[in-house]
């Protein structure tokens, strides 16, 4: 009953079971503490810290009795000094790595929990993971990817500072439909109808968002059991039109011909010169072909201006031809001159 204190000088201390068999603690002058289960060493100390053992999964467990939030703190010198410091905790079920700062105020560096993965700078949210994908700039992405930024202009760099000789590359983004496998044979091929890539170009009503215009390739040839060989693609370019509620195509650039207005809208075709800006001009609503004009002279083919024909061969240079089921018409040629226009 005794409240002194009590004291074993030993070099080589050692407690032991009641029989004497196992090990529970071991303290080595000038060397290590180590504690033991069941007679095999569990936490060992060491010069430079401690030491946990285990045949195959050491771990250390820290527990609350009151099951709301445990932590381990990793401090540089006291919890109240400048120093930043770093805490792991287990806060209500959610795992955080969190600092401070100079001024002692806390902060979140990281949060995860089984729903989703959140990474925070100074305290506020940059990137959030969840079923969906990965959100920059939102907490609720919508997309794989999703980047939002109320900024003005934001960009995206790709860039490569590899010393450029002639035949360096820079930065790029693939858009595949693939397996990405080149064995050389038996993959599922892309056919007809498939698109590759897209890049799409999205707007905002006040009543909807819209898709403003968009860039794909397409496979043209493909019949779903040809190799790279056999197949064909077109890169095509949509817009949207006044009245229209999505993009739809007007340029298909393909392996055997490039097509403007594909869908047959009523979009013009123009082509500006030097100082002539209907130098060549497609009025799609008339079905006219105007040179020099975008005005309509009345007929399917108009030119205003000059006009040389020259043929280096002894072949006919102009023919007039007139398909009329009427055999007592011909082609007619008519020279007007109106002073009016």
């Amino acid at each position: 009953s005794g409240t002194g204190n009590l004291k074993i000088a030993a070099a080589d201390l050692q407690l032991m079971n009641a029989a004497g068999t196992e090990l529970m603690i071991q303290g080595i002058q000038d060397g290590a503490v180590t504690l033991y289960h069941n007679n095999i060493a569990k936490l060992e100390t060491t010069a430079t810290g401690i030491t946990v053992h285990d045949s195959s999964n050491p771990k250390i467990t820290v527990r609350s009795n009151d099951g709301t939030s445990a932590s381990v703190k990793l401090q540089r010198i006291d919890e109240n000094d400048t120093s930043t410091d770093f805490e792991l905790k287990n806060d209500g079920g959610a795992f955080k790595i969190k600092a401070d700062n100079a001024a002692q105020n806390e902060f979140d560096l990281f949060k995860a929990t089984p729903d989703e993965i959140i990474f925070y700078n100074a305290n506020s949210e940059k990137a959030r993971i969840n079923a969906t994908g990965l959100g920059i700039g939102t907490s609720s992405p919508s997309q794989l990817l999703d980047i939002v930024s109320s900024s003005n202009a934001p960009l995206m760099e790709i860039r490569s500072s590899i010393t450029p000789d002639g035949s360096k590359f820079g930065g790029g983004i693939v858009l595949a439909l693939s397996q990405a496998n080149d064995s050389g044979s038996g993959q599922p091929d892309t056919q007809a109808g498939d698109t590759l890539g897209r890049i799409v170009f999205e707007g905002q009503g006040t009543d909807f968002t819209y898709n403003g215009a968009e860039i794909s390739t397409v496979v043209t040839v493909g019949d779903g059991n040809d190799g790279r060989a056999n197949q064909a693609t077109a890169l095509v370019f949509k817009t949207i039109a006044v009245g229209g509620d999505s993009s739809a195509e007007t340029v298909r650039f393909s392996s055997t011909e490039n097509v403007f207005n594909e869908g047959s809208a009523d979009i013009d075709f123009r082509v500006e010169s030097n100082d002539n800006s209907s130098m060549f001009h497609i009025n799609a609503g008339a079905n006219h072909v105007s040179v020099g004009t975008d005005g309509d002279l009345g007929g399917v083919f108009n030119v205003s201006g000059e006009t040389v024909m020259r043929t280096t061969g002894n072949s006919d240079t102009l023919t007039l031809k007139c398909t009329d089921a009427d055999a007592n018409e011909g082609p007619i040629l008519v020279f007007t001159r109106d002073s009016s226009s």
